[in-house]
């Protein structure tokens, strides 16, 4: 019984520690709620950061990708931006890593449980608000009146909110959780469930529902991922090229036909018969020739992290929808170079991994996740991030469990 409940308390431990990083979007919650929330975010970070340095978990990838933070902090001083924002965004960044590391080599399998209990059950109670807020049309509805159809710096602008934010941001935090759940299903009962099958269905159609372009392509794409990992091993041998080298020359690829050659046409089909959108990427098309103009004057070090009011003054919304893009927008080729640097130096151990199910999935998952940020990227979420940890820490699953 002793063994029952601190196995409990243990879970509520880290549902509690992760929790600070996936949770309903914040025009949810009342002013105070959401500054007290803030606070709760800054002290798990700093405590999982204190604890991170004892144990001596850190790592050269580690190094690098916060150094992609600091460069932008660095950028944002000597261009006069947003600093205290910065300051927490890093700090948080720094926070999470440091906190999905530590917990996941304390007890993975327990972990990973209690990450996807509370990821999954908001993650589907998200995908019910969809199909029950959405509104289709120029002006969208949500799940307050006053929120959908918000005024934001003297302009209107439409988008549908549900339990965490609008579809693209929910669809970042669930695509993550479900890659999450599959490496757990995968390695700790050697196959998918129903119930992970149920979710995957369930979560998806909600994202077609509200026709959300990224998301729908996202869901493909991993439908194919699950087809092919449930296949015979040969099958698995002969993809066994998708890797995270190949997902990264994808992406750099995927950004130059798109942004540099302005090719989309080839997906005219797909982008307005289909989804019913236009050629101009729901102006994101528009929005990375602003971008281009700001990162051609500050190509080193760019811009720092500015006001959502001044970048709002410049595209009309409050970042620049592709990862490269804003990557060399808020801090140039030198924050561009380090996170790079830190994706390949924690996918570079995937080697180390035998589980060629679980090597697969991790790879697919990267891949998508930075093919779909080059349509859309949002800095402050950083819940992605946990593809790059496991992909580094998933010979501590695997020593455990599988092999």
């Amino acid at each position: 019984m002793s063994s029952r409940l601190s196995v409990k308390k243990k879970m509520l431990v880290y549902i509690l520690a992760f929790m600070p990083f996936l949770t309903i979007a914040s025009f949810l919650m009342p002013g105070i709620v959401n500054k007290f929330f803030r606070v709760y975010v800054l002290a798990v970070s700093m405590l999982y950061i204190a604890y991170y340095i004892k144990r001596q978990y850190i790592t050269r990838a580690d190094f690098i990708f916060f150094s992609f933070q600091v460069a932008i902090l660095f950028s944002t001083v000597i261009n006069a931006g947003d600093l205290t924002h910065q300051i927490y965004r890093m700090v948080t960044v720094i926070g999470f890593i440091a906190m999905f590391k530590t917990n996941l080599r304390d007890d993975p399998r327990l972990f990973l449980k209690a990450v996807c209990i509370y990821g999954v059950t908001l993650s589907v109670l998200t995908a019910l608000t969809m199909f029950i807020y959405y509104v289709p049309g120029e002006y969208k509805g949500g799940m307050r009146p006053d929120v959908g159809m918000r005024l934001d710096y003297g302009r209107r602008v439409s988008g549908n909110q549900y339990l965490m934010g609008v579809d693209n941001v929910s669809f970042f935090y669930i695509f993550t959780i479900l890659i999450i759940f599959c490496v757990y299903e995968l390695n700790y009962k050697k196959k998918l469930s129903k119930l992970f099958y149920g979710t995957y269905i369930f979560i998806a159609a909600a994202f077609v529902y509200v026709r959300s372009a990224t998301a729908i392509l996202c869901f493909a794409a991993g439908a194919v991922i699950i087809l092919l990992v449930n296949e015979r091993d040969f099958v698995l041998k002969l993809f066994s090229f998708v890797n995270y080298r190949l997902g990264l020359f994808a992406v750099v690829a995927f950004f130059v036909l798109i942004v540099w050659l302005r090719r989309q046409d080839i997906f005219e089909f797909l982008i307005v018969g289909v989804l019913g959108k236009s050629m101009t990427l729901t102006r994101r098309t528009q929005i990375w020739d602003f971008a281009l103009r700001e990162i051609v004057q500050r190509p080193l070090f760019g811009t720092g992290l500015q006001t959502d009011a001044y970048n709002f003054a410049l595209f009309r919304v409050n970042h620049v929808h592709n990862v490269i893009m804003e990557l060399l927008y808020e801090g140039g080729f030198v924050t561009l170079i380090l996170f790079i640097g830190g994706v390949v130096g924690y996918c570079r151990e995937l080697a180390r991994l035998k589980n060629q199910k679980i090597l697969f999935v991790l790879s697919g998952g990267v891949i998508v996740y930075l093919l779909c940020a080059c349509l859309d990227f949002y800095p402050h979420i950083f819940l992605p991030y946990s593809l790059f940890l496991l992909c580094e820490n998933a010979h501590v699953l695997s020593s455990r469990e599988i092999l």
